[in-house]
């Protein structure tokens, strides 16, 4: 009995412990303070430019590593512009330099018929002196509707072709959020993050196996589609990082279904467009 009583006491002020620990915590965290410095998803880079580093693929069959550049262009707040090359590396880094590699090019381009401009949070997080700190703060958040559309021409190790259209939709979700922490830490902290959802229908029009063109329905599917949704965010030392997943079915030979995986590493900058400081300053919220 005695052993009981002081294994709940030692329990009871272990919990004591933990909670005023946690409740100091908490203390800092609704003592944090800091400076609005600017809060507009409008103020998003022109030119985005991608080096896809880690691109897998998993189609019917070995997997594919693949490496690859993009761009991602806004034209003004209705219209974006996107490319992306990729092409595999997995036969070569084996050593098997006799094997053709696989390679898929993409253009296209969204229209947004459709913008949002709603109040939300964001949520700050970081470690200081061993203690924890976390703030939300209010932003805005850009919210657009669009629809997209582009040329794709895929080929798996030269033994076929497909040429084709991709039709979709896309939401596309941005924030701009900065703030300066005083007292904690003496540089900005910054939310520049972009979230792409879209789903296409693909249209292979034309599909080659080697030198000759392929019409038969029960060896290839013309139709295919996909469902994918990246994210595009601003990284370290004036970085931005963009990665996703997507998955579906590629037009082409029949049950060609993929699963991707994406991370890039990007820059971001401004060049001329419709989009220009003034518009963006005017449609969106500057700092504080």
């Amino acid at each position: 009995m005695k052993q009981l009583f002081k294994y709940l006491k030692t329990s009871t002020t272990m919990l004591i412990f933990v909670f005023i620990l946690f409740g100091s915590q908490a203390q800092g965290q609704d003592q944090v303070s800091y400076k609005n410095i600017w809060d507009n998803p409008y103020t998003w880079k022109s030119l985005i430019v991608n080096v896809h580093w880690f691109d897998v693929g998993m189609p019917i069959g070995l997997p594919e590593l693949m490496v690859g550049v993009g761009a991602d262009y806004q034209l003004n707040k209705r219209v974006l512009f996107s490319f992306d090359y990729s092409k595999e590396w997995l036969s070569h880094a084996i050593g098997a330099d006799d094997i053709p590699s696989p390679a898929y090019l993409e253009a296209g381009g969204t229209f947004c018929f459709a913008s949002w401009l709603r109040n939300g949070k964001v949520k700050f997080s970081w470690t200081d002196a061993s203690m924890r700190y976390t703030v939300k703060v209010p932003c805005k958040v850009l919210k657009q509707y669009g629809v997209r559309g582009g040329v794709l021409d895929y080929n798996n190790y030269e033994i076929y072709n497909t040429k084709g259209i991709y039709t979709g939709v896309s939401i596309i979700t941005t924030r701009n959020r900065m703030i300066d922490i005083s007292g904690i830490r003496s540089d900005l902290t910054d939310c520049e993050t972009r979230k792409n959802f879209y789903i296409d229908v693909m249209y292979g029009a034309v599909v080659t196996i080697g030198d000759f063109n392929v019409n038969d329905s029960s060896f290839t599917n013309r139709f295919g589609y996909r469902m994918g949704c990246m994210w595009t965010g601003a990284s370290i030392w004036g970085l931005y990082t963009k990665s996703g997943i997507e998955f579906g079915l590629k037009p082409g030979i029949f049950n060609n279904y993929f699963l991707l995986f994406r991370f890039a590493i990007s820059l971001g900058f401004e060049v001329p467009s419709l989009s220009n400081k003034e518009e963006k300053q005017k449609d969106g919220l500057s700092g504080e």
